[in-house]
């Protein structure tokens, strides 16, 4: 994080690697409908703030909330199939 905090932390989901998509896909992917990004050493990494909605103002807790989230919304498309697109807004923030 020697970006920090002038850039995107990076997040990944490191258990289970790689993380699977309720048929079985591993997300390594870029998916919009999914909100991930390519993922790097057979680790999941999610979205979780654009490069757009960045700002040093951000706080690491914050992060934390929306990989909360995120996870939330993952064990949702587990039961229903549906991306998580259908939960997650792609609203900016400010």
């Amino acid at each position: 994080m020697a970006d920090h905090p002038y850039a995107v932390p990076k997040v990944f989901i490191t258990s289970p690697k790689p993380l699977r998509d309720r048929s079985g896909n591993a997300l390594l992917n870029a998916s919009h409908p999914m909100h991930t990004l390519t993922g790097e050493n057979g680790c999941t990494r999610i979205c979780h703030y654009g490069p757009s909605q960045w700002h040093p103002g951000v706080y690491l807790y914050q992060v934390v909330v929306k990989v909360r989230i995120w996870l939330e919304v993952y064990e949702n498309h587990l039961k229903t199939g549906y991306p998580l697109d259908k939960y997650l807004s792609t609203a900016p923030e400010r």
